[in-house]
């Protein structure tokens, strides 16, 4: 099955790896993800490889993404997975407010 879950300092390269497949600047947006405590990205793994991934804050306070998926497992739910698990951990956190942006969806690739 698919396993979306945080990420950790060892995973640091291969998510970088794999948000440079969609654009440079969101490898640098990941990297500045993992700068946060707790890290503010999340992958989705399928067989122990990356098939998507999504960050928050990463740059600005109530600022989601980027987030992308492998072009052969888009239109499965991954993504909706990821944004879902993202905005739980937003609403957990205290006098957060609303989130001011989210990428448009043809920037969510």
């Amino acid at each position: 099955g698919i396993q979306i879950k945080r990420c950790l300092a060892p995973d640091r390269s291969k998510v970088m790896r794999f948000a440079a497949k969609f654009s440079e600047e969101w490898a640098d947006e990941v990297n500045a993800a993992f700068s946060n405590m707790p890290v503010s990205c999340y992958i989705a793994v399928k067989d122990k490889e990356i098939i998507g991934f999504a960050c928050y804050e990463a740059t600005t306070k109530n600022f989601f993404g980027p987030t992308g998926v492998n072009e052969n497992f888009r239109r499965k739910g991954i993504g909706k997975l990821l944004i879902e698990e993202v905005k739980k951990r937003l609403i957990e956190k205290p006098n957060q407010g609303e989130i001011k942006r989210i990428y448009p969806e043809e920037l969510c690739r």
